[in-house]
């Protein structure tokens, strides 16, 4: 279960943190300023009439208890995790889907001059994150949790250099992947720990990425937002990540044109409201 939670979370960490591969190299790091007393931003009110759901994954190892607006609805995802849509991105995701099973899907081609499989998985997940939330469970090491607790303090920093160090280990793991035979029997544990260390020059050298933070005072605990803008292969995207103080699970969104309320304008209350029975097998 394991090794499956880790792919989980390197699948989505990588695509958040693809703005940091290919991109400029300029570092503009914003922390909104905040109004409240305790140096917190209120929610308010959601844009839009929500109402309360209940939805488990697809192994039924966590059940996910949040507000969505009245006329979305919830998808299970394997591995802990489940994506909130609404009704016309639903049947875009089926009609996908439909075709993926009927083997004409062409969306795939489009991704083809991309070198590694994992680039064009990030940039199929990017491109579809403006259909829905991604509601997901974190990684528990202690080093990561140590990381967050600093993002919950203000300093971003910590953060944003556990982010670069990620990529770069993510891209080294790839490359050595991308050069084994896979008809081989090799164990996975023993090729990441075999990865050398992220050295200081090789963190000086990476492109530093654009953030932009802002800290909510949430119903259930302070909420941390992470928003990112970049371009990637001509493409622009905006995404939205939310973690909430004293929670395991971490909620992702972009945002689309085409939707009168995209994912990344709700995201922040459907954080807010999220809570998750776990029930994983021992």
């Amino acid at each position: 279960m394991k090794i499956k939670m880790r792919k989980k979370r390197i699948s989505i960490f990588l695509c958040l943190s693809l703005l940091m591969s290919f991109l400029w190299g300029c570092s503009q790091n914003t922390v909104t300023e905040t109004d409240s007393a305790a140096g917190l931003k209120p929610i308010g009110e959601p844009p839009v009439s929500m109402k309360e759901v209940t939805q488990d994954d697809k192994d039924s190892w966590s059940t996910f208890h949040l507000q969505i607006p009245e006329d979305w609805v919830c998808v299970p995802d394997a591995l802990s995790g489940i994506y909130a849509m609404s009704e016309n991105s639903y049947n875009r995701f089926n009609e996908e889907i439909e075709k993926q099973l009927q083997g004409n899907n062409q969306s795939w081609e489009k991704y083809d001059f991309l070198e590694y499989d994992w680039e064009r998985k990030a940039a199929y997940f990017l491109d579809h994150l403006s259909m829905f939330i991604d509601c997901t469970k974190l990684t528990g090491s202690e080093e990561e949790k140590k990381v967050y607790d600093q993002l919950f303090q203000g300093n971003t920093d910590v953060f944003e250099e556990s982010r670069i160090e990620f990529l770069i280990q993510y891209q080294k793991l790839q490359n050595k992947l991308e050069d084994m035979d896979p008809d081989s029997q090799w164990n996975p544990s023993d090729i990441v720990d075999s990865i050398p260390e992220v050295t200081p020059e090789e963190k000086a050298a990476f492109p530093k990425p654009t953030y932009e933070y802002a800290y909510y005072s949430g119903t259930k605990g302070k909420i941390v937002e992470v928003k990112s803008t970049f371009t990637w292969y001509d493409t622009t995207y905006t995404i939205v990540e939310y973690y909430r103080e004293g929670s395991d699970y971490g909620v992702f969104a972009g945002f689309a044109d085409s939707e009168k309320l995209s994912p990344g304008d709700i995201a922040l209350w459907v954080a807010d409201s999220l809570e998750v029975e776990e029930h994983f097998p021992e």
